[in-house]
This record gives C-alpha cells, sequence and structure tokens, in this order.
C-alpha cells in the first residue's frame, strides 16, 4: 500500500510540476476589451477638460491683458504691449475693446469704459 501511495503522490507532484502559469488568450482578450471600453469612454471626457482650460486660458488672458491696459491708461505708463498677449486682439485705449479667441474657437470680449475694464463677455 506504501508503494502505491508513493506512486500516486509521485504522479501528482509530476502533474504539478508539468501545469504552466499564465494568462490564456481568452484572459487576454477580456482585459484588452475592458481597456478599450474605458477608453471609449473617458476620452470624450478628457476632450472636454482640455477645451474648457483652453477656453479659461483665453478668457484669462484677455481680462488680464484689460487690467494692464487700464493701469496704462490710469497711470499714463506703457507697460502694456501687444506682443505679450497673443491671444487678444484689439488696441489698448480708455473706450476700447479688447477680444480674445481660444484654440477652440470660442471668443471673449472686455470693453474698457473710461480706463476701467467690464466683466468679459462670451461671444
Amino acid at each position: 500500500m506504501n508503494s502505491l501511495n508513493y506512486i500516486l503522490a509521485r504522479k501528482l507532484r509530476k502533474a504539478k510540476d508539468n501545469k504552466q502559469n499564465g494568462f490564456t488568450l481568452i484572459e487576454l482578450m477580456v482585459v484588452v476589451a475592458i481597456i478599450g471600453v474605458l477608453t471609449a469612454v473617458g476620452l470624450p471626457k478628457i476632450n472636454e477638460a482640455q477645451n474648457a482650460a483652453k477656453d479659461a486660458a483665453a478668457k484669462a488672458e484677455v481680462v488680464y491683458a484689460a487690467k494692464t491696459c487700464s493701469v496704462d491708461s490710469l497711470t499714463g505708463t506703457t507697460s502694456y504691449a501687444a506682443a505679450d498677449y497673443p491671444l487678444v486682439n484689439g488696441t489698448c485705449g480708455p473706450d476700447e475693446t479688447l477680444t480674445g479667441e481660444s484654440a477652440t474657437g470660442q471668443k471673449f470680449e472686455v470693453t474698457l469704459a473710461g480706463g476701467v475694464p467690464g466683466a468679459p463677455k462670451e461671444l
């Protein structure tokens, strides 16, 4: 009986030793499919967030340019330079309008009334 147990135990050890560890093709395909679904769901949200950030940056640049222009108008200095604000169009002056456009095409406008900038408006 001991020899039979020994033979069976040896065969079981061999079966365990011959077992290959790893993933099957089906398991890998399921993982790739899950990653594809997550990417399809998440990518549009990432693009929306990037576009919102581009719009916010353009709006902030127009507001900052208007504030710089306002300070120049009120103090008589000339620190405003159009080259410092590549997204902004318009002339710096007490009753001028500065317009900016983001990379997504969204336009913003700030009007200087007597040298004081108003609230930014979306166009």
